[in-house]
């Protein structure tokens, strides 16, 4: 996926890997570096666990902490 567009973003490189997924290094159209969580399909399989993980994903977002990602951005590519 190195190089590979995911959305909006470019995918720089692995981070690295958990149980959910891939986290990768990418950048935005702004310049902005980012990372990303690709989730594994089993992880969503149903829409309950779609639902604890969005519900997780939100909550984590209101963590202020300087190494946590700052001010909530969350953006969900299907």
């Amino acid at each position: 996926m190195i190089g590979e567009k995911l959305g909006p973003y470019t995918i720089l490189e692995i981070v690295g890997n958990g149980s959910l997924g891939t986290i990768y290094r990418a950048e935005a159209p702004t310049g902005r570096l980012v990372t990303l969580k690709l989730v594994r399909s089993q992880v969503l399989s149903t829409l309950e666990r779609r639902e604890q993980f969005l519900g997780t994903a939100l909550a984590s977002g209101e963590i202020r902490h300087q190494g946590i990602c700052p001010n909530g951005i969350l953006n969900v590519i299907r």
